[in-house]
């Protein structure tokens, strides 16, 4: 799903960065969400929280790779949190 997302965002190079990141971090963010939302929704957190990025491109393009990465896992990890409390209260 967040590949597809990615292919209607019209700027190129956003496009192209958070491809970039989406498929070099898919696995490790996956991992994260896992452990927090469980398997059935992993992809669903990673999918929302990497949408979320969209706005933050010029953002993220200045970050070093180290940077970045531990953005990403806070990113995920605050969104799978958000997700497990919100499933929690119903």
């Amino acid at each position: 799903m967040c590949i597809l997302a990615i292919v209607e965002i019209k700027h190129s190079s956003e496009r192209s960065l958070l491809g970039e990141i989406f498929s070099s971090n898919y696995k490790m963010l996956i991992s994260l969400a896992m452990t927090i939302v469980g398997e059935e929704h992993a992809e669903d957190v990673v999918t929302n929280a990497m949408l979320s990025l969209f706005s933050l491109v010029p953002k993220l393009r200045l970050m070093e790779e180290r940077e970045r990465v531990a953005y990403l896992r806070a990113t995920v990890r605050n969104a799978a949190y958000k997700y497990y409390n919100a499933q929690k209260r119903r």
